[in-house]
């Protein structure tokens, strides 16, 4: 988006980030708060992708995901 200071957007940018948000909606499947969340829905194959902690990468590998 080109913005180069992140702690100091005008209103505008601030306004352009938002409606990017918004756009890309419908690309969030959920959020999570807490590893065993996260865990649970890369388990069930709810999820493909997300940030993520070591743990939870190394607690997928022990349950034989990729």
């Amino acid at each position: 988006m080109g913005i180069e200071d992140l702690w100091n957007m005008t209103d505008e940018q601030l306004e352009a980030v938002k409606q990017k948000l918004i756009e890309q909606k419908p690309l969030v499947r959920t959020y999570w708060s807490q590893a065993g969340e996260a865990i649970d829905l890369f388990m069930i194959k709810e999820i493909v992708a997300s940030n993520s902690w070591s743990y939870i990468t190394a607690t997928l590998k022990s349950q034989g995901l990729p």
